[in-house]
């Protein structure tokens, strides 16, 4: 998934989208790539919007574009990838993310039709992005079979945060069905606006299972210049 800017980069991405920002030598999306082969993932495919010719590269089987990257979300662009995701078991990935290849074995290996990967070390992360770790955290509520019960809502406490969210999905065919039916019965100005973790919690809300998967291996998220600058 990398169709966006990264506007909070600011003059950083105002050649190149954040995908291909350098991090430790290397652009975010080539660690991307590299973590994702050696997990098993050979046929890789790219959502693309802002400055998309940068991101015409071989290793992508499949280049799907979101023409309205500028004014939707992170769903509406995951939608023109519809031809892939309601034909076969999909990896979803953000590009402005570092992981392991373990946290996508992980995820390979969840249960379920829908599944999310679970950063338990979240807290220590987010203490090193801000001085209070609330603010930018959002609700990831769990029951005791490992299935998600809230998720995306401002938190009142540290209790209701139990991990976090880490633009890591796997959706096969048939779960993808249920993103159909919310975009189905979803009216076209709010389907474009929509973000992830809330459209997942609406599923939820649907009755759909969502199952989490336990990582512990590092993480990190690029959403700012201060990001790029407190990665160790």
């Amino acid at each position: 998934m990398a169709a966006g800017r990264g506007r909070r980069m600011g003059s950083l991405t105002d050649d190149y989208p954040k995908a291909l920002l350098k991090v430790g030598g290397q652009p975010l999306l080539r660690h991307a790539l590299n973590n994702l082969n050696t997990a098993g993932i050979t046929e890789m495919g790219v959502v693309t919007g802002y400055q998309a010719e940068s991101l015409r590269w071989p290793e992508f089987s499949k280049t799907f574009h979101n023409p309205q990257w500028e004014t939707t979300q992170m769903v509406f662009s995951l939608f023109q990838a519809s031809e892939w995701l309601s034909a076969s078991d999909t990896i979803v990935c953000y590009s402005d993310i570092l992981f392991t290849p373990r946290t996508i074995e992980k995820l390979l290996a969840a249960p379920g039709e829908i599944a999310v990967t679970n950063n338990v070390n979240w807290r220590e992360v987010w203490q090193k992005r801000f001085a209070d770790p609330l603010v930018d955290a959002e609700t990831f509520k769990r029951d005791a079979r490992g299935v998600l019960t809230e998720i995306g809502k401002k938190p009142l406490a540290m209790d209701e945060v139990q991990g976090q969210y880490m633009g890591l999905l796997k959706i096969t065919a048939r779960g993808w069905e249920a993103f159909e039916d919310f975009r189905r019965s979803t009216s076209p100005g709010r389907f474009s606006k929509i973000d992830m973790t809330s459209t997942l919690n609406e599923l939820i809300a649907r009755g759909v299972e969502i199952h989490t998967a336990d990582v512990h291996e590092d993480w990190y998220e690029f959403d700012s210049e201060e990001d790029l600058k407190s990665y160790p």
